[in-house]
């Protein structure tokens, strides 16, 4: 899949400068745990403590959020959060 080999080549290429990795992805990497697409696993991989995303709109729309295999998923569509900036780490970098 040409997002996963993308989303790869970014991970390696941060993995680099050793220091935490946020991932910021446009569309939900999984709607939930048991249906990834291999997005959380190569995250898992990575070591990456938090992933951030978008595109889900309105409250009622199910997008996983919540921490697996070691990695903390944020939806962070506007009209989900109230259009409010939302504190994903204080001291992560």
């Amino acid at each position: 899949d040409r997002e996963l080999i993308r989303l790869e080549l970014a991970l390696e290429a941060a993995a680099k400068f050793e220091k935490p990795i946020i991932a910021m992805l446009h569309y939900p990497p999984l709607s939930d745990p048991a249906h990834g697409a291999g997005f959380s696993e190569l995250l898992a991989r990575y070591t990456v403590p938090y992933c951030v995303y978008g595109h889900i709109h309105g409250h009622k729309t199910a997008a996983f959020e919540g921490e697996y295999q070691g990695t903390l998923f944020f939806n962070t569509s506007v009209d989900r959060i109230d259009f409010r900036p939302l504190l994903i780490a204080e001291s992560v970098l």
